[in-house]
């Protein structure tokens, strides 16, 4: 991927690197929840395995602003400071993150449950010949 849209940084007169957001001119990406939605968007945009169109490129920065307020809302909510009006936007964030990234196309990489007689043969043997005896 070439750094077109995605680049997340500039030299600055006196060679050194300044942090800046790919998603949003103007935003200097130096609070913690800024470095988070770069990292998001970088991260996305190399999940498609292809550089991301215009489009694409949207969704992808929609999908990780809905993902850092909701993990903001979350840090909040655990703290015990979130309202109920709150509480209910974790849920549309979240609700808004999944939509995004179907629309993307990206694959949820999660592990399969193993089936119960799996399970117990590697925790505990052969749990029929335990039973026959």
């Amino acid at each position: 991927m070439d750094a077109g849209p995605l680049r997340t940084g500039t030299i600055s007169r006196k060679g050194r690197t300044r942090s800046r957001n790919p998603a949003i001119p103007g935003l200097d990406g130096r609070t913690r929840e800024s470095r988070r939605f770069r990292d998001l968007v970088i991260s996305l945009a190399h999940e498609l395995g292809h550089e991301p169109s215009t489009g694409e490129l949207g969704l992808i920065r929609q999908a990780s602003l809905s993902i850092v307020l909701a993990e903001a809302l979350q840090v909040k909510a655990l703290r015990g400071e979130a309202s109920a009006a709150e509480l209910g936007e974790i849920a549309r964030m979240q609700n808004c993150t999944a939509r995004c990234l179907i629309a993307l196309g990206v694959k949820r990489k999660g592990n399969a449950a193993p089936d119960l007689d799996q399970y117990l043969r590697d925790n505990y043997g052969d749990a029929r010949k335990a039973v026959k005896a």
